[in-house]
């Protein structure tokens, strides 16, 4: 496995903060690939059968972008969007997913927070 990952914040007044961000990933096949003909264990569990992933690689691309609003010391509201671009891989399609969260905190006391939250995801 290999990725990367970009993001950024900003703070536009004291009470709304904004963030933004990219994440790339690809699964590949192993280089150090191993013989399984006499595998019988691995990390001390029994094994009948062990296969080396030698399929296409599979990428996978994650955006989002959200904010978060203090309403007072004690409530803050955050909601964001993000979307999954997956490619072709194995009886997979090539595709997006698309969702929406929305998510309330609420500080009750010193050590007690309650949350609220709501999403909606396509795909």
């Amino acid at each position: 496995a290999s990725g990367w990952l970009v993001g950024a914040t900003y703070n536009l007044a004291t009470d709304w903060n904004f963030d933004a961000g990219i994440t790339h990933y690809t699964l590949s096949a192993p280089k150090d690939a191993f013989s399984h003909a006499t595998l019988t264990s691995m990390n001390g569990y029994s094994v009948a059968s062990v296969s080396n992933f030698s399929g296409p690689s599979q990428v996978v691309q994650l955006s989002w972008l959200g904010a978060d609003y203090r309403i007072n010391d004690k409530l803050k509201i955050y909601g964001s969007v993000q979307q999954a671009h997956y490619r072709a891989y194995s009886t997979f399609t090539s595709g997006n997913a698309n969702w929406f969260s929305l998510l309330a905190t609420y500080n009750a006391y010193k050590n007690t927070d309650l949350y609220a939250a709501i999403a909606h995801a396509n795909a």
